[in-house]
């Protein structure tokens, strides 16, 4: 039985042209690599690199999609370290690849009272009292 819909556009054109994106991105006017640019350059949707990266027969588009994301991450952490990029909008992107940003601040609900450290020397022997700590 014949599948439904169009023909894949999906050929080996394309997966050499995906790999040169990866290793050419700024050729292709992009300052970090994407799947959007991706998608761009082989004038097709990003839901159309997706189902072709979803195929079992595909799996070097897939693998070429998971390179853009990590060249696009170390790009973002060179480009932010060095202040090269906008450090508002890098932020944003490496939220995507699993950055949290800086540690959040506790509230004043989420503070531990402070703790306090009693010595009590009886003769020969000290006896240390903690209280007031959180577990």
């Amino acid at each position: 039985m014949a599948k439904a819909g169009q023909p894949t556009k999906y050929n080996q054109k394309v997966l050499k042209t995906a790999q040169d994106y990866v290793k050419n991105y700024a050729d292709y006017e992009d300052i970090v690599p994407s799947v959007v640019g991706l998608a761009v350059a082989l004038d097709v949707s990003k839901q159309t690199l997706y189902n072709w990266a979803n195929l079992p027969e595909n799996a070097q588009f897939l693998d070429t999609l998971e390179k853009i994301s990590s060249n696009q991450e170390r790009r973002l952490l060179n480009g932010g370290l060095s202040k090269s990029f906008d450090a508002g909008i890098t932020k944003l992107m490496l939220y995507n690849h699993g950055y949290t940003g800086q540690p959040k601040e506790p509230d004043d609900d989420d503070e531990a009272p402070p703790l306090t450290i009693s010595f009590d020397v009886k003769e020969a022997k000290a006896e240390i009292k903690v209280t007031n700590a959180k577990p």
